[in-house]
């Protein structure tokens, strides 16, 4: 299957204004083994705008990894161990987890979690 799921609009090298569609050919392939969350073993967040789990509607349906192995999210704006928490709940086999250059909030020796942002 292929879809139209874009348009790129330009100006060629002599100054006419063009337009050209942008393709996703395989797209419908994707998205059907992407729905089949318990195939993930792997999944880079890194430099998206995640920043908490929660609220709950976000994660429409079952949205437990089981098999993912290897988590990263590195450069997203979460700020708070609590978060980090919440979101690993979801990957009870996760292994690995990256959280480079993540500005969370240092912790308190001995001291609680807070609640996650929006529990």
């Amino acid at each position: 299957r292929e879809e139209c799921v874009d348009a790129v609009e330009y100006v060629d090298s002599k100054g006419r204004e063009k337009a050209m569609a942008v393709d996703f050919v395989g797209r419908y392939g994707i998205e059907q083994r992407q729905q089949r969350l318990e195939g993930f073993v792997e999944i880079a967040l890194a430099e998206t705008n995640l920043q908490t789990r929660y609220p709950e509607d976000v994660w429409e349906g079952d949205w437990s990894l089981p098999n993912l192995k290897s988590m990263w999210l590195d450069k997203t704006p979460i700020t708070d161990w609590a978060d980090v928490a919440a979101i690993c709940e979801l990957c009870p086999n996760l292994e690995w987890l990256s959280l480079a250059k993540v500005r969370l909030a240092p912790l308190v020796p001995g001291g609680p979690l807070q609640p996650p942002r929006g529990y």
